[in-house]
């Protein structure tokens, strides 16, 4: 059985054994184009036909627009459209033919090539037609000699699609359309071309709303929750227990305060530490003037410091100390705090009466 390949470069005669195709010089079928790789394919000859095999290439070997699995070889039938990268092949099956044909051709893409005069040019095929392994498909407008004839680019719709077959040669049944018209009275739904089983159009699921404001919301969350961890661990609003209030009054950094005023005869600022009932009973004039005296008489502030702190609620407690430049005492105290819209302050000057110690 002779079998050949019609393309843009006239017919290729497949000869017996394995005819490889690809851009490589060592290739019998050798093609110059881009999209077809080095040892793209190869023909195998075995049981009277032809087997095509992809050899692994990049952009894949196709016939009838069907794309080959790797190293599978593929059973060919006379008619059937072959595409490597951009170059397109018609396999022909004829009953003989010559065999003066070299066989190692080299290809570029189709329009690169003019029909040689010796051999017959066939344009592409634009539908690809059944595969013809016996005589009843021959009456379908196709030649019984020198291989399958081909449906030109832009000729009349292949048969089956609405149009009538054409007439069969003598002593050769038509073979039928494989689709016609859709039945009387058969249902027709959009977007569905007519001749093929019609089936209603499948409902849509419901679009989802509110996935972006519920986000937003969560995250808005968040964030107020952090605000209020925050708020907590620097302020202690609540008066939790434990090392929170970072940024939080306290007695303690009332008495910092006030010592670090006195030391530097701030008086302005030591007194500002006083609570309003203290302020109400001595005013800020004579703070200073019982200060600026007993400055004079033992010398500026040297120390300043209390301990023992104690709470209980908005009330607390700590013991005072105070040492002057020129005094060897040191007095010391009992100084009471109170909390005033949460800012402790001094609500008791220390009682110093009887509490000196010599140094």
């Amino acid at each position: 059985m002779e079998a050949s390949l019609n393309g843009p470069q006239g017919r290729i005669t497949l000869g017996p054994g394995v005819t490889s195709v690809g851009r490589a010089p060592d290739n019998q079928i050798r093609l110059n184009d881009q999209q077809v790789s080095s040892h793209h394919a190869e023909f195998r000859a075995e049981d009277g036909g032809y087997s095509l095999v992809d050899r692994g290439s990049t952009n894949g070997t196709f016939v009838n627009d069907q794309r080959l699995t790797s190293q599978v070889p593929w059973r060919l039938h006379s008619g059937d459209r072959i595409r490597f990268g951009e170059t397109v092949f018609t396999y022909e099956v004829a009953g003989a033919g010559s065999e003066a044909e070299e066989r190692t051709v080299v290809a570029g893409s189709p329009d690169q090539f003019q029909p040689s005069p010796a051999a017959p040019s066939y344009p592409q095929s634009a539908y690809q037609s059944p595969p013809a392994a016996a005589s009843p498909l021959q009456g379908q407008g196709y030649a019984q000699q020198g291989g399958w004839q081909a449906q030109p680019y832009g000729g009349p719709a292949p048969q089956g699609y609405g149009q009538q077959p054409p007439a069969a040669p003598p002593g050769y049944p038509v073979q039928p359309a494989p689709y016609g018209p859709p039945p009387q009275g058969a249902p027709s739904f959009p977007g569905q071309a007519p001749g093929y089983p019609q089936f209603p159009p499948q409902p849509q699921p419901p679009a989802r709303r509110g996935g972006r404001a519920g986000c937003l919301i969560a995250g808005l969350l968040v964030l107020v929750l952090l605000l209020l961890v925050l708020v907590v661990v620097l302020f202690n609003p609540l008066n939790f227990p434990g090392p929170l209030g970072l940024l939080a009054s306290s007695p303690q950094k009332t008495v910092d305060t006030f010592c670090s005023a006195l030391k530097k005869s701030d008086y302005h600022t030591a007194y500002g530490q006083f609570s309003s009932t203290l302020q109400a009973s001595e005013s800020e004039q004579q703070f200073t003037q019982a200060f600026q005296t007993i400055t004079t008489l033992v010398g500026p502030v040297t120390s300043c410091s209390a301990t023992n702190f104690q709470q209980n609620g908005d009330h607390a407690t700590a013991q005072l100390s105070l040492a002057f430049q020129r005094s060897p005492r040191i007095v010391t105290g009992t100084m009471n705090f109170v909390r005033e819209n949460g800012t402790w302050k001094i609500d008791r000057a220390p009682q110093t009466n009887g509490n000196q110690v010599q140094t």
